[in-house]
């Protein structure tokens, strides 16, 4: 799988954002993770601070699959 994190202080996405189900960046995002079959997340950082987003994507080939080389 290929995973993505991003960790924000507070000024990114407003708290009551992360449990919005009709903010529309949010629910974008998660629909494009699903549609690659994986996985969208959105929690408060640490201490209830701050907004930590996760996606995991399958990764569904391989570099050699593809006709590149190992370097």
């Amino acid at each position: 799988k290929l995973g993505l994190q991003i960790e924000g202080d507070g000024g990114c996405i407003p708290g009551d954002a992360v449990n919005k189900t009709r903010s529309f960046v949010l629910v974008g995002m998660r629909e494009r993770a699903l549609l690659l079959g994986g996985t969208f997340s959105v929690a408060l950082g640490a201490n209830k601070r701050g907004t930590v987003v996760t996606a995991l994507i399958p990764c569904t080939f391989s570099p050699i699959d593809e006709g590149v080389e190992n370097s």
